[in-house]
């Protein structure tokens, strides 16, 4: 499982402020590992920090029906409406 590689290099690109590379790896890295709700978590966080809501609503849907009995997801979802 290499979804805590995918989530540092995401990260490490958000922070360099390099958003369409962080999204390219996020894209690839959810792919990859479509059960790791951190990384899920993850990239709907780049795209919120980027005050891009739409993107992390869409990116926090598709993670909650590839993991459907993650509450976490669900105040993500929520969190990411208020």
């Amino acid at each position: 499982d290499f979804a805590k590689f995918w989530m540092m290099i995401v990260q490490l690109e958000q922070q360099a402020g390099n958003l369409d590379e962080a999204r390219a790896l996020y894209a690839k890295g959810v792919k990859h590992c479509p059960s790791s709700v951190p990384l899920w978590r993850v990239a709907a966080k780049v795209e919120s920090g980027a005050a891009q809501f739409n993107r992390a609503r869409a990116l926090l849907e598709k993670a909650r029906l590839k993991n459907p009995n993650c509450p976490q997801l669900w105040l993500d979802s929520v969190r990411n409406e208020v």
